[in-house]
């Protein structure tokens, strides 16, 4: 499994490369996107961490422990652990994580975090299934399966 916050910088790497503001909503929306989608490409889940279920959608504490002081402004700086430089993942060196990768960006980057969070938290959805059942996690097995968001971003698969 890969770390959350050297996945979220390389969200960030892309946005930056592309000039596209990306604010902490935007980027906790795409963190689950990417999640959910490797998840069905993969099987597999991409991070230890599970999902939490905050009133306004999915978000990962260790993400927003890093990035929170930037409230709803563009983030311009990237995060690192302790004692390390900030890094990015190399897409290609993970199985799947490249093609997930691209496809979320293709699906995401024009779109804001409201607009996101309303997709994912959809009725039916795997945040709305925790939401409804007052989970603070949301089961990693529901993220794999859900496909609310599917149509609205063109992320259906056959």
């Amino acid at each position: 499994m890969i770390s959350p916050v050297d996945v979220a910088n390389t969200v960030l790497v892309q946005a930056n490369y592309f000039s596209v503001p990306v604010n902490l909503l935007k980027l906790q929306r795409t963190m689950y996107l990417l999640a959910s989608e490797f998840s069905k490409e993969t099987g597999g889940e991409l991070f230890a961490e599970q999902f939490e279920t905050w009133k306004y959608g999915p978000a990962l504490l260790s993400v927003d422990t890093k990035w929170s002081w930037f409230k709803d402004q563009p983030i311009t700086k990237l995060a690192h652990h302790a004692g390390e430089e900030p890094k990015a993942v190399i897409l290609s060196k993970h199985h799947g994580l490249a093609t997930v990768f691209a496809r979320v960006w293709a699906a995401t980057w024009d779109r804001s975090g409201m607009e996101l969070s309303r997709l994912l938290c959809a009725q039916d959805s795997a945040w709305d299934k925790a939401f409804q059942a007052d989970r603070r996690l949301i089961d990693p097995k529901d993220m794999a399966m859900d496909r609310t968001y599917c149509v609205p971003l063109g992320l259906c698969r056959t």
